[in-house]
């Protein structure tokens, strides 16, 4: 599944697991580094370049020459959206 950037609907939002409205706004407004990134996800970073080369991951930003972050709500989507290895696809990962 290629990552997509922009919502696939009007629903998109209101679909992902926010507590409340002032956690997706942070969550919107938050950048997140490698280390962040491998926290939450669990996946090396080894692993996520093979998945952002297959455009299956959401896309680096570059904030200086040696340093890249991720919008924290791309990450967090991704992770409720991914197809895991253990599971059909199409079954939710909740």
């Amino acid at each position: 599944m290629e990552y997509q950037d922009t919502p696939r609907n009007e629903n998109t939002a209101s679909q992902h697991a926010f507590t409340t409205p002032s956690e997706q706004s942070w969550f919107s407004k938050t950048y997140w580094t490698y280390s962040q990134v491998i926290s939450y996800t669990t996946l090396s970073r080894v692993h996520i370049w093979r998945l952002e080369q297959e455009k299956r991951f959401p896309p680096r930003r570059n904030i200086t020459e040696n340093r890249v972050v991720w919008k924290s709500l791309h990450i967090k989507q991704w992770m409720e959206t991914a197809t895991w290895k253990d599971e059909p696809a199409g079954a939710s990962n909740t």
